[in-house]
């Protein structure tokens, strides 16, 4: 069987992050300063990867349902096991120690219990906290679809979960109606968007990628892009104001990140520093709040004042050499793990696995992000 394994999506998720991480680095200037509301959508970065996760899981299992006829759904929760956790609760564990340290750092233990229980999102709609953990909201929700995801591919048709993908976009745009601020851009069921999206994109696409000439990609990407700063500044995306901002600012953005995503899958785009940086991009996601705020605390420091630019251009490589570190001493020691457990299986599960594992490469964590 073919590989799904594109190194353009590991290009895309390092688009990805670097949106998340120019949102972020522009905390600190004017909310209506030029700075801001140019990478403002860059926080729909997230959705990205929401999309990117949904559509490789979902071809993953379609391929081994047709090879195999069935979803091998323990072995799905390993893998998962084996790529998130490591990283994920060693995080929190350094954060958590660091807030004993740092009082500027907020970890209460209602937002630790949440985050070490995947509820992480849910714990925020209501309680914000600022911590360098509390990027991991985001790994909350992919979780919850990684518990639900594989059943429900396991016992649903692909028409039936094309059906049940859609309603679910359904779902998210009725309960924007009723959950406005704060609380909507962290629950669940009005984060459903982009993930419904992915799922469908790959039961239409059937691991094919479209046809495009180079200007259309440049196009759709050109689309992209701005349907992202206008669902954020137009309609106060991150935190809708109001029915209105609520019930345009998501579909908005749903069109931009399923614009740049069909703009790169099937794209010449391989890079290797890009695709490097993208294969390492859970960690990118995970430690760059923590860089920029050592970043901030350090300028603020030696020079009394933290730039916005400056800011950026000294946290993103410290960014870059933790996530390396991590993906080389702590990440890749459990993957190999992974991969030992694959080989110890019997002849049936490795032919199984052989159609899992290329697909399996291009699949992290928020994306995993």
């Amino acid at each position: 069987m073919e590989r799904l394994y594109r190194p353009e999506l590991d290009v895309l998720r390092f688009v990805a992050f670097g949106l998340v991480f120019a949102f972020h680095n522009s905390y600190g200037t004017a909310v209506d300063s030029f700075a801001h509301k140019a990478v403002s959508g860059g926080a729909f970065g997230v959705d990205l990867f929401f999309l990117l996760s949904a559509y490789l899981i979902t071809e993953l299992f379609r391929r081994e349902t047709m090879e195999t006829g069935r979803i091998d759904v323990a072995a799905f929760y390993w893998r998962r096991v084996l790529r998130i956790w490591p990283l994920y609760f060693s995080f929190i564990t350094v954060v958590l120690a660091a807030s004993y340290l740092v009082t500027a750092i907020q970890m209460p233990a209602g937002a630790t219990i949440a985050l070490l229980a995947f509820y992480g999102n849910w714990y925020l709609t209501s309680h914000p906290f600022f911590s360098p953990a509390g990027i991991l909201w985001s790994v909350s929700v992919e979780e919850q679809f990684y518990a639900c995801a594989p059943w429900a591919m396991r016992f649903l048709s692909p028409r039936a979960l094309v059906i049940s993908a859609i309603g679910l976009i359904g779902a998210a745009v009725a309960a924007r109606l009723v959950v406005v601020g704060n609380a909507t851009w962290f629950a669940t069921i009005t984060r459903l968007d982009p993930i419904a999206i992915g799922v469908v994109v790959a039961l239409v696409l059937r691991g094919q990628a479209p046809d495009l000439s180079g200007p259309a990609r440049v196009g759709l990407a050109v689309l992209g892009l701005p349907c992202l700063y206008v669902a954020a500044v137009w309609f106060h995306g991150a935190i809708p104001q109001n029915v209105t901002d609520s019930t345009v600012a998501y579909p908005v953005a749903d069109i931009g990140v399923l614009a740049l995503f069909l703009a790169f899958l099937g794209a010449p785009v391989a890079w290797k520093p890009l695709v490097y940086l993208g294969r390492i991009s859970y960690g990118l996601y995970v430690f760059h709040l923590l860089a920029l705020d050592l970043t901030k605390v350090g300028l603020d420091r030696m020079i009394g004042t933290c730039p916005w630019a400056l800011r950026g251009a000294i946290a993103l490589p410290l960014t870059i050499v933790l996530a390396a570190t991590s993906y080389r001493w702590l990440e890749l020691p459990f993957l190999r793990l992974k991969n030992r457990l694959r080989g110890s299986n019997s002849s049936d599960s490795r032919r199984r696995y052989a159609t899992q594992s290329s697909v399996h490469v291009n699949i992290v964590a928020a994306g995993d992000l």
